[in-house]
């Protein structure tokens, strides 16, 4: 399924609920259209991934955290990110950022 992986969403959040909630607000809002199931992945390991992509410091870690692979191209993704508020942090993660290929090769087979 990676010829139809363009970006992965990677969502953080507090709970369940809010991961929830968040993966129906990217497709019913975002106009997300999933490659993969969503999976979940270690919290520590999301926020690893959320310091390298933003560059910055964590401000506090998750509980619970899922990555989905998105047929949307990640540009289209960070635009339509931008006029939602989803309840969970979601990081769009783009072929141009070094966690693509390792989350490619662990997540769409």
């Amino acid at each position: 399924m990676i010829e139809k992986t363009n970006s992965f969403a990677l969502i953080r959040g507090e709970n369940e609920e809010k991961i929830l909630i968040t993966l129906n607000d990217l497709k019913e809002y975002g106009d997300a259209q999933f490659s993969t199931l969503p999976k979940v992945v270690m919290p520590e390991y999301a926020d690893k991934v959320l310091i390298r992509v933003m560059g910055g410091k964590l401000k506090k870690p998750c509980s619970r955290a899922v990555v989905v692979g998105l047929e949307t191209p990640a540009r289209v993704m960070i635009r339509n990110l931008r006029t939602m508020h989803p309840p969970a942090h979601v990081v769009i993660i783009s072929p141009f950022h070094e966690d693509f290929r390792p989350m490619a090769a662990a997540y769409t087979k």
